[in-house]
């Protein structure tokens, strides 16, 4: 399974978790592989992580593999703790939408994601927000069928607790509520 998070704050517990190991590559991108899982740290943004999803792609190639986008959104009306399954994906620019298939039950809630240029302290209800969500989609879908293409967000910032005061120290405890 591949994995891609922006940032290392957010890739920790899961390298933790699968017990990978960094992997020294000519890249301007982290590695970390494990037996059967690869993780890539794009960095912010939806270039970055289009670029980072190729260079994992073009560095391990295979056919059929999952790949996983976990990483921290803000939402209109979730805790901020939770962990949320996206089902529906829409680039802010382009007005364009995603549909990742939904092939398995989840322990997690469903959410639609929006995927915005800046940060924001707005927020519509029920609706979750990050910067790489539709990029990561539009670039691996390139590389494996959709239903083997998912993404979890935690939620980090919401209108009670807007991002201008979120901290990226933060970031580890989130995932363990």
């Amino acid at each position: 399974m591949n994995l891609i998070t922006a940032f290392l704050q957010e890739a920790k517990p899961v390298i933790e978790l699968l017990n990978l190991k960094k992997v020294e590559v000519p890249s301007p991108f982290k590695l970390y592989k494990g037996e059967i899982h690869n993780l890539v740290i794009s960095g912010p943004g939806g270039e970055n992580t289009t670029q980072a999803v190729s260079f994992l792609h073009g560095y391990l190639p295979s056919l059929f593999t999952p790949w996983l986008n976990i990483g921290l959104a803000g939402h209109g009306s979730e805790k901020i703790g939770n962990a949320l399954q996206v089902v529906k994906c829409i680039d802010e620019n382009s007005e364009r939408s995603t549909f990742p298939p939904q092939v398995f039950t989840s322990i997690f809630s469903k959410t639609i994601l929006k995927t915005v240029q800046h940060s924001s302290n707005e927020y519509l209800p029920d609706h979750a927000y990050d910067m790489e969500g539709f990029s990561f989609f539009q670039t691996a879908t390139r590389f494996s069928p959709n239903e083997l293409i998912q993404s979890v967000k935690i939620i980090s910032d919401n209108p009670v607790k807007p991002f201008s005061q979120f901290r990226k120290s933060e970031t580890e405890s989130l995932s363990t509520v």
